[in-house]
């Protein structure tokens, strides 16, 4: 029989396993530098993702309704450096 305070398996506190979130805790706060830049990379790369029909969009208006072929080939660079991000 096991009593309270005996220093037995059931009272030492490194026999209470560690739960699900303390675990997802201390890995979270051991690597918090590499996980907030792979959540700003996240965010930069949604963001890259999201303009690149706002930027075609823009194009359509700027380059190809009005015809202006140096307009035309500044935003086809400016599309490209985006791509370079997405992709």
């Amino acid at each position: 029989m096991r009593v309270a305070g005996g220093g037995g398996p059931l009272t030492s506190p490194a026999a209470v396993p560690p739960t699900p979130g303390s675990v997802l805790w201390r890995a979270i706060t051991g690597h918090r530098g590499p996980l907030l830049g792979a959540v700003l990379l996240l965010a930069g790369w949604q963001a890259a993702e999201a303009l690149a029909p706002v930027l075609v969009g823009v194009i359509i208006d700027e380059a190809v309704a009005t015809g202006d072929v140096a307009a035309l080939l500044r935003w086809l660079a400016v599309l490209a450096a985006l791509f370079t991000v997405v992709r």
